[in-house]
């Protein structure tokens, strides 16, 4: 697996960016690649916990998010990040503005082109529904999937 390191970035990094960290580390556990993950939030309240609704609906897939606390992304995150996988195109285009040289793609990116979500934000469900942070789940679940699937068979990373 190319990239071995691994940023997701959300706005407040309390519901999605997490999320999809704890997939993401899941999975790659399961599968046996070796890979570190972080996630970050470009507006954090740092030390915020997970949203409630997350922490539910983590639970429900038998993961913990209730050692999280939100984290501000930092110019330091980005110098160990391999991989920025941004919630939706204004948290990448935040992350190249910042440093353009980075990889920073939609954690979307690598769903097949025939999926309509492929390469399209994952919506803030902030406020919502525990119904709403299932979907964001649900989501977040196959787009980190797949993309772990793709960067450890793509011998350039995907």
């Amino acid at each position: 697996m190319r990239a071995s390191r691994l940023l997701f970035v959300c706005s407040g990094n309390t519901c999605r960016s997490p999320m999809a960290a704890a997939i993401a580390r899941a999975a790659a556990e399961a599968s046996g690649y070796d890979v570190e993950i972080r996630s970050a939030g470009l507006w954090a309240s740092v030390g915020s916990p997970a949203s409630g609704p997350a922490l539910l609906v983590a639970a429900a897939h038998g993961l913990d998010l209730g050692a999280h606390r939100a984290a501000q992304l930092t110019p330091e995150d980005l110098e160990w990040a391999e991989l920025v996988l941004g919630m939706t195109h204004h948290h990448v285009d935040a992350v190249r503005g910042k440093v353009p040289e980075r990889r920073t793609v939609p954690v979307t990116a690598f769903l097949p082109r025939n999926d309509p979500r492929a390469g399209m934000g994952i919506e803030d469900p902030f406020g919502g529904t525990v119904a709403e942070y299932e979907r964001v789940w649900a989501d977040l679940e196959q787009a980190v999937h797949v993309m772990l699937e793709r960067l450890a068979e793509s011998p350039d990373g995907g």
